[in-house]
């Protein structure tokens, strides 16, 4: 293990409690750090008292654990505490209430802090901080609970005497779990004393349904008491037993309609508990549950007693009907364990479950990355099957692979063939329209897909909402957008399915709605729990989203490391369509940021070898090599290349990525022409993107017929700038608000309006700073003159209220100097007033310390 030093802030996953604690501290609020055994409470606390100012010390007592105290012991410690002699960061566990302590926090005496589970990605980072290198995504599953969970303590522990034994070796740069196996005795009774005590001891039962619960985590209440029978457990004990598991916090409790599904409550334990189970009583307690699975009718197991059923059974050698082995095969698809969903399919295979687990196993190969068989096997049942509608499954399973990874299989499929399917007229449409979306003919897919919306089911109708939604962002239509990815979100996560590609597509909607940094948060989430769950697709898709997001209203330096681990794992994966379509953003987002040749060693295709059978595409790629050429200093062919691609653009139906490339060619000249058609090709489009669209191709339009009239006075034109760069800013666009400011600023000056000009100017180099740009590759750069330090001196005092004469004496200056300075920091950051000097000042501040930061 790397030493004992603290995670940052001061644990990864425990910011907020920290900074919240830390709050209680400073307005003499006392804490009790709250949390299970093993959450590391008491290292939480004395972290606290450690970073504790010299002014609380002297009162300050750290380390009370106050499930050690006796009744008098606790009094005397309240009593304490109320009279203000001492302020407390003492420890309590969970799950446990005590009289004395709940009135202390009625009375605002102390605050509770309570350190509830990690997710499972924050576990993932604390594993590959104490080994040093990152855990093969093989070994994941067996040291990181999908589920999160508090034992920290444990966690680490079964690490270290993982590495020790030789359990855990690191080959080629990852750890990987060695043939052995990972033994964990000392976790599995540390789960057993959560609350303090063993619980064992306590109550008779516990060991059994502990056990049981992390063999069949999310057992059926009835199917566990079937399974605590044959296990000679009676009924009135059992019952005891759980009430009792549940209320000191050993057992967690689900309610699925009319059923009741019991779990370990903490997702470490439920993991380790196994790990340190004796192989004949494993043997035991898994026989008795499998046996108790097999007599229940297959519908009637959930998707965890499936796996659990299809797991054990055939490890210990029980047959298990091939109708249980399917459906144990696609529910795994949604767990990290797809080297299960694998074996579960061929077992299904080898029991007869014809069909569907032939379809099962295809699935399950497509997301293991071995898309050739996948590929294989889908193209033998579309062959072979003679029933219609299941052929219409494989269909639409070569759909998906089609989208994702080879636009070729999507050519594959023959019209004719699916005209004849002896399906619903309408559901036979809606798998045209699917070939028609992954060939990238999206408006002849929209016809087909979006009458028959109302009557699909199932994933149909989560892919079908998907694409109607694709098609409505498309045209502009943002509300109807949104609608359609909401009907897609909730269906394919009522199949238990991954919805990335939905978090793709609306981060482009909360783009255009002014509501990137919302989506980022989600889309961050989305992406840690799809790399934690082993599903390399989905967490490029997040991530290919979180790049997209950040392009358009952050650092592009950032957003292309993002495209690039993006990148990276799709090529790891084998995905190839999709890896095509972020290369293109990535060298998008590279030229923006004013770097051709990187953007060109990207790979990504050119116009000379697009064969144009997808106008999305192609689109896109002369929408790159414009900006290519503007970073090069060619603005006619940047021009030309923008007003190509908004041509091809319109005649596939992108009408939105039109207007977009038509806004790109305005900016690098010849507005006024392009005017009305920006506006035409804008009617009826919404959002706060569409808004900033129509502001700015107006001012264009008008600095154009300004600059023909030959007059010299354009504050009026400036101040219309000025309102595009508010436009702009709003949604986070941070590039063409700095080019709208750069007008204002230039227009202003040659106004004769030396504060606005100032004004726009430090807005225009505080929105290239946000963008990490010194020059964007339309020429605008970051020139406003930068305050001295006397200045940023004398105008912080002046932010915080004080007078001149105030500002003379704290820095033995004359009056008259404090008034020429204040002037001159007036002028540079744009205000007329003090009562404006702050809010100018803190831009002004954050860019000085980055041009300072930047010279080294």
């Amino acid at each position: 293990m790397k030493g004992e030093r603290a995670y940052s802030e001061p644990f990864l996953g425990r910011a907020d409690e920290f900074a919240h604690a830390s709050a209680c501290l400073a307005a003499g609020t006392g804490l009790i750090i709250v949390g299970a055994e093993g959450s590391g409470r008491t290292r939480f606390a004395r972290e606290l008292g450690a970073q504790a100012g010299t002014e609380l010390r002297a009162r300050l007592r750290v380390g009370d654990d106050l499930a050690l105290f006796s009744d008098d012991d606790l009094g005397r410690w309240a009593a304490a505490v109320r009279s203000g002699s001492i302020l407390p960061i003492a420890t309590a566990p969970a799950f446990h209430s005590q009289p004395v302590i709940d009135d202390l926090v009625r009375r605002g005496r102390v605050r509770s802090i309570v350190l509830g589970a990690l997710t499972a990605r924050e576990l993932h980072a604390i594993v590959e901080h104490d080994l040093g290198a990152p855990v093969h995504p093989g070994s994941l599953p067996e040291l990181v609970p999908a589920r999160g969970g508090d034992d920290i303590v444990s966690l680490r522990e079964t690490v270290a005497e993982a590495t020790r034994t030789g359990a855990l070796v690191l080959r080629d740069g990852f750890f990987v779990i060695a043939d052995q196996g990972i033994r964990a005795e000392s976790a599995r009774s540390r789960a057993f004393s959560r609350a303090g005590s063993d619980v064992r001891l306590e109550v008779a039962e516990a060991e059994d349904i502990l056990d049981l619960l992390a063999l069949a985590p999310g057992l059926e209440l009835t199917n566990a008491r079937a399974v605590l029978a044959t296990l000679e457990r009676s009924p009135a004990d059992v019952a005891a037993a759980l009430e009792r598991l549940e209320a000191s916090g050993y057992v967690a409790v689900d309610r699925h309609a009319s059923t009741l599904h019991l779990a370990v409550r903490d997702g470490v334990d439920e993991l380790l508990i196994p790990r340190g189970m004796g192989v004949f009583r494993r043997y035991r307690l898994a026989n008795a549950l499998a046996e108790a699975l097999s007599r229940v009718a297959p519908a009637r197991l959930s998707a965890a007693e499936t796996i659990a059923l299809a797991r054990h059974g055939t490890d210990l050698g029980i047959p298990v009907a091939a109708e249980v082995l399917v459906a144990a095969a696609r529910a795994s698809l949604r767990t990290p364990r797809i080297q299960e969903s694998l074996a579960f399919a061929s077992a299904a295979i080898d029991a007869g479950g014809g069909f569907e687990a032939e379809l099962a196993r295809a699935d399950a190969e497509a997301q293991a990355g071995r898309d050739d068989e996948s590929l294989k096997r889908l193209l033998r049942l579309q062959t072979d099957e003679a029933d219609h509608e299941k052929r219409a499954r494989v269909l639409h399973s070569m759909s998906g692979y089609a989208r994702d990874r080879n636009r070729r299989v999507a050519e594959s499929v023959d019209g004719d063939s699916l005209a004849q399917l002896s399906i619903s007229p309408l559901r036979r449409d809606v798998l045209r329209g699917f070939r028609h979306y992954n060939l990238g003919r999206v408006v002849e897919a929209a016809a087909l897909i979006r009458p028959a919306l109302a009557v699909l089911t199932g994933m149909e109708r989560a892919e079908g909402y998907l694409q109607i939604g694709v098609m409505d962002l498309m045209l502009g239509h943002i509300t109807d957008a949104a609608a359609a990815l909401d009907e897609a979100e909730t269906a394919y996560l009522a199949e238990g399915a991954d919805a990335s590609h939905v978090h793709f597509v609306r981060s482009n909607v909360n783009i255009l709605r002014g509501r990137a940094e919302e989506s980022l948060l989600v889309t961050r989430a989305a992406r840690e729990q799809a790399a934690v769950f082993g599903q390399p697709v989905a967490q490029a898709y997040c991530g290919w989203a979180i790049g997209t997001l950040i392009m358009a209203s952050g650092s592009l330096a950032e957003a292309s490391r993002e495209l690039r681990t993006s990148l990276d794992i799709l090529d790891v994966a084998g995905v190839e369509r999709i890896a095509e379509l972020v290369k293109l953003d990535l060298a998008l987002c590279l030229a923006q940021a004013g770097d051709g040749e990187a953007a060109r060693e990207v790979g990504s295709r050119s116009s000379e070898d697009d064969d144009g059978s997808e106008l999305a595409v192609s689109g896109k790629i002369l929408v790159v090599e414009g900006w290519m050429h503007l970073d090069d200093g060619d603005r006619d062919r940047a021009r030309a290349s923008f007003l190509q691609a908004a041509d091809v653009y319109a005649r596939g139906g992108f009408h939105l990525p039109s207007v977009a490339a038509l806004l790109d060619a305005a900016r690098v000249g010849g507005a006024a022409e392009l005017a009305d058609r920006i506006a035409t090709s804008a009617a009826g489009m919404e959002g706060e993107y569409i808004v900033m669209v129509r502001s700015l191709s107006s001012a264009l339009g008008a600095l154009d017929e300004l600059s023909r009239s030959g007059r010299d006075r354009g504050s009026d034109l400036a101040a219309r700038f000025e309102a595009a760069g508010v436009a702009a800013s709003r949604i986070g666009h941070h590039v063409i608000a700095a080019e709208a400011f750069d007008y204002a600023a230039v227009l202003y000056g040659s106004d004769g309006l030396p504060r606005e000009a100032a004004a726009a100017a430090r807005s225009r180099d505080d929105h290239l700073a946000a963008c990490g740009l010194d020059r964007t590759p339309s020429g605008v750069t970051a020139r406003s003159a930068p305050l001295s330090g006397r200045e940023i001196e004398i105008a912080r005092l002046a932010a915080d209220g004080a007078s001149n004469r105030e500002i003379a004496e704290k820095l033995v200056l004359s009056v008259r100097t404090v008034e020429t300075h204040l002037q001159r920091v007036y002028a540079k950051v744009g205000v007329r007033r003090r009562s404006d000097l702050a809010r100018a000042l803190r831009g002004e501040l954050q860019s000085t310390a980055e041009k300072r930061t930047q010279r080294g």
